[in-house]
Protein backbone atom coordinates (compact mmCIF):
# COMPACT_ATOMS: atom_id res chain seq x y z
CA UNK A 1 0.00 0.00 0.00
CA UNK A 2 1.54 3.59 -0.87
CA UNK A 3 2.25 5.85 1.88
CA UNK A 4 0.20 8.89 2.44
CA UNK A 5 2.42 12.37 2.52
CA UNK A 6 1.06 15.65 3.78
CA UNK A 7 2.99 18.88 3.43
CA UNK A 8 4.15 20.19 6.77
CA UNK A 9 5.65 23.58 6.47
CA UNK A 10 8.75 23.02 4.27
CA UNK A 11 9.12 19.09 3.91
CA UNK A 12 6.97 15.97 3.53
CA UNK A 13 5.74 13.98 6.55
CA UNK A 14 4.37 10.45 6.02
CA UNK A 15 0.09 10.90 6.86
CA UNK A 16 -0.75 8.97 10.32
CA UNK A 17 -2.52 6.32 9.37
CA UNK A 18 -6.00 6.64 10.20
CA UNK A 19 -7.95 4.48 13.03
CA UNK A 20 -11.79 4.37 13.27
CA UNK A 21 -12.84 5.05 17.01
CA UNK A 22 -16.73 5.28 17.92
CA UNK A 23 -16.38 9.27 17.79
CA UNK A 24 -15.25 9.12 14.47
CA UNK A 25 -17.96 6.86 13.41
CA UNK A 26 -20.58 9.52 15.38
CA UNK A 27 -18.90 12.11 13.28
CA UNK A 28 -19.57 10.86 9.66
CA UNK A 29 -23.20 9.74 10.23
CA UNK A 30 -23.64 13.20 11.73
CA UNK A 31 -22.02 14.78 8.63
CA UNK A 32 -24.12 12.63 6.25
CA UNK A 33 -27.06 13.84 7.84
CA UNK A 34 -26.41 17.45 7.06
CA UNK A 35 -28.55 18.95 10.09
CA UNK A 36 -25.78 20.41 12.14
CA UNK A 37 -22.75 22.75 11.92
CA UNK A 38 -19.60 21.29 12.11
CA UNK A 39 -19.10 23.22 15.28
CA UNK A 40 -22.21 21.97 16.72
CA UNK A 41 -21.33 18.32 15.31
CA UNK A 42 -17.62 18.93 17.23
CA UNK A 43 -19.60 19.85 20.46
CA UNK A 44 -21.47 17.02 20.43
CA UNK A 45 -18.82 14.99 20.05
CA UNK A 46 -17.18 16.63 22.39
CA UNK A 47 -13.77 17.41 20.23
CA UNK A 48 -12.33 20.81 18.62
CA UNK A 49 -13.20 21.85 15.41
CA UNK A 50 -9.92 21.60 13.75
CA UNK A 51 -9.85 17.88 15.05
CA UNK A 52 -13.38 16.95 12.80
CA UNK A 53 -11.82 19.48 10.14
CA UNK A 54 -8.74 16.88 10.35
CA UNK A 55 -10.39 13.83 10.22
CA UNK A 56 -12.32 15.23 7.38
CA UNK A 57 -9.31 15.10 5.10
CA UNK A 58 -8.08 11.93 5.59
CA UNK A 59 -8.88 9.72 2.39
CA UNK A 60 -10.71 6.68 4.65
CA UNK A 61 -12.91 9.12 6.47
CA UNK A 62 -14.12 10.98 3.39
CA UNK A 63 -14.68 7.82 1.79
CA UNK A 64 -17.09 6.21 4.87
CA UNK A 65 -18.55 9.52 4.41
CA UNK A 66 -19.28 9.43 0.96
CA UNK A 67 -21.27 6.05 1.99
CA UNK A 68 -22.68 6.72 4.73
CA UNK A 69 -24.22 9.62 2.96
CA UNK A 70 -25.81 7.20 -0.06
CA UNK A 71 -26.96 4.81 2.27
CA UNK A 72 -29.03 7.65 4.03
CA UNK A 73 -29.87 9.20 0.79
CA UNK A 74 -30.97 5.56 -0.36
CA UNK A 75 -33.18 4.94 2.91
CA UNK A 76 -34.59 8.69 2.49
CA UNK A 77 -35.70 7.52 -0.77
CA UNK A 78 -38.00 4.86 0.43
CA UNK A 79 -40.39 7.29 2.10
CA UNK A 80 -43.35 7.43 0.80
CA UNK A 81 -43.40 11.25 0.42
CA UNK A 82 -39.69 10.94 -1.36
CA UNK A 83 -41.39 8.89 -4.68
CA UNK A 84 -43.43 11.10 -7.04
CA UNK A 85 -45.97 8.73 -7.70
CA UNK A 86 -47.08 8.98 -4.18
CA UNK A 87 -46.70 12.67 -3.66
CA UNK A 88 -48.52 13.17 -6.43
CA UNK A 89 -50.92 10.24 -5.31
CA UNK A 90 -51.30 12.49 -2.08
CA UNK A 91 -51.91 15.59 -4.04
CA UNK A 92 -55.01 14.42 -6.01
CA UNK A 93 -56.04 12.71 -2.32
CA UNK A 94 -55.71 16.20 -0.95
CA UNK A 95 -57.55 18.12 -4.74
CA UNK A 96 -60.67 15.32 -4.35
CA UNK A 97 -61.24 16.42 -0.68
CA UNK A 98 -60.85 19.88 -1.29
CA UNK A 99 -63.34 19.62 -4.62
CA UNK A 100 -65.52 17.83 -1.74
CA UNK A 101 -66.01 20.40 0.21
CA UNK A 102 -67.08 22.60 -2.43
CA UNK A 103 -69.97 19.99 -3.20
CA UNK A 104 -71.10 19.73 0.16
CA UNK A 105 -71.13 23.70 0.57
CA UNK A 106 -73.16 23.82 -2.92
CA UNK A 107 -75.71 21.21 -1.58
CA UNK A 108 -76.40 23.65 1.15
CA UNK A 109 -80.19 24.62 1.51
CA UNK A 110 -79.10 27.57 3.65
CA UNK A 111 -76.65 28.81 0.98
CA UNK A 112 -78.85 28.63 -2.04
CA UNK A 113 -80.69 31.72 -2.02
CA UNK A 114 -76.84 33.52 -1.08
CA UNK A 115 -75.35 35.04 -4.43
CA UNK A 116 -73.11 32.56 -5.71
CA UNK A 117 -74.08 29.91 -2.78
CA UNK A 118 -75.16 26.91 -5.31
CA UNK A 119 -70.90 27.27 -6.52
CA UNK A 120 -69.50 26.09 -2.85
CA UNK A 121 -67.21 28.37 -3.19
CA UNK A 122 -68.97 30.77 -0.67
CA UNK A 123 -68.48 30.70 2.99
CA UNK A 124 -70.54 32.03 5.74
CA UNK A 125 -68.50 33.78 8.18
CA UNK A 126 -69.66 35.53 11.42
CA UNK A 127 -68.23 38.95 12.62
CA UNK A 128 -69.23 41.59 15.66
CA UNK A 129 -69.66 44.91 14.78
CA UNK A 130 -70.34 48.38 17.48
CA UNK A 131 -69.90 48.33 20.78
CA UNK A 132 -71.55 48.41 24.11
CA UNK A 133 -75.13 48.74 23.56
CA UNK A 134 -74.94 49.09 19.57
CA UNK A 135 -72.99 45.57 19.72
CA UNK A 136 -74.27 42.93 17.48
CA UNK A 137 -73.13 40.03 15.68
CA UNK A 138 -73.75 39.79 11.83
CA UNK A 139 -73.33 37.08 9.08
CA UNK A 140 -71.60 38.06 5.99
CA UNK A 141 -70.76 36.03 3.09
CA UNK A 142 -67.42 35.56 1.06
CA UNK A 143 -65.92 34.05 -1.62
CA UNK A 144 -63.52 31.10 -0.02
CA UNK A 145 -60.19 32.89 -1.48
CA UNK A 146 -57.54 30.18 1.15
CA UNK A 147 -59.63 27.55 -0.47
CA UNK A 148 -58.91 28.46 -4.26
CA UNK A 149 -55.97 29.28 -3.21
CA UNK A 150 -55.04 26.06 -1.97
CA UNK A 151 -56.55 24.58 -5.28
CA UNK A 152 -54.78 25.96 -7.04
CA UNK A 153 -51.22 25.75 -5.53
CA UNK A 154 -52.23 21.72 -4.92
CA UNK A 155 -52.81 21.65 -8.65
CA UNK A 156 -49.45 23.63 -9.86
CA UNK A 157 -47.37 21.36 -7.75
CA UNK A 158 -48.93 18.25 -8.98
CA UNK A 159 -48.24 19.82 -12.56
CA UNK A 160 -44.68 20.63 -11.61
CA UNK A 161 -44.12 17.34 -10.32
CA UNK A 162 -45.36 16.00 -13.58
CA UNK A 163 -43.01 17.61 -15.55
CA UNK A 164 -45.90 20.14 -16.97
CA UNK A 165 -45.65 23.27 -15.68
CA UNK A 166 -43.51 25.29 -17.38
CA UNK A 167 -42.38 29.22 -16.87
CA UNK A 168 -43.34 31.29 -19.66
CA UNK A 169 -39.08 31.56 -19.97
CA UNK A 170 -38.65 27.87 -20.59
CA UNK A 171 -40.94 27.40 -23.97
CA UNK A 172 -38.66 27.24 -26.51
CA UNK A 173 -38.79 26.25 -30.48
CA UNK A 174 -35.67 23.51 -31.16
CA UNK A 175 -33.81 24.73 -28.14
CA UNK A 176 -33.77 28.40 -28.63
CA UNK A 177 -36.25 31.20 -26.92
CA UNK A 178 -39.66 31.79 -28.35
CA UNK A 179 -39.48 35.86 -29.89
CA UNK A 180 -42.58 37.26 -30.57
CA UNK A 181 -42.99 40.53 -31.76
CA UNK A 182 -45.98 42.97 -31.36
CA UNK A 183 -48.14 43.10 -34.06
CA UNK A 184 -46.86 40.02 -36.21
CA UNK A 185 -49.37 36.74 -37.35
CA UNK A 186 -47.96 33.80 -38.82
Amino acid sequence: MAEETEQNGTENQPKKPFKWTKRKEQAAVLLAEDELTDQEIAQRLGIGRTTLFSWKSHAEFTARLAEVSQTIGNVTMRRAIAKKARRVSALNDRWNKLHKVIEERAADPTLADIPGGKTGLIVRQTKGIGKGKTFQVVEEYAVNIGLLKLLNDTERQAAQECGQWLKKSDITTGGEPITLVKGSAR
